[in-house]
């Protein structure tokens, strides 16, 4: 991934997964960052995403943050937890 907005490093949470950009009508897959940090000071805890802007047609270069409580943080890691395991066990099942 070229010029990135987002640092990577040997500490990035996922520096290469699948995702995709869409539009009304379009969508554009494409190499993607996933970064998890926080930020201590405003009690916040940050979950980055970008796109390889060299994969995509229709978008900017840019990069997507959600701030999120230590409250909902749990919550959203509880909710992938549990969306792994209904995974897990249908994977299991075939």
């Amino acid at each position: 991934m070229s010029k990135r907005v987002l640092d990577v490093t040997a500490y990035t949470t996922f520096d290469y997964l699948q995702g995709s950009a869409a539009g009304i009508d379009w969508e554009n897959d494409g190499i993607m960052v996933l970064n998890v940090d926080s930020d201590e000071a405003d009690g916040v805890v940050r979950l980055s995403t970008e796109l390889d802007p060299m994969d995509q047609e229709r978008t900017e270069q840019h990069a997507d943050h959600v701030e999120l409580f230590p409250d909902q943080a749990r919550t959203l890691a509880s909710k992938l937890r549990e969306a792994a395991d209904r995974v897990d066990m249908e994977v299991d099942d075939d």
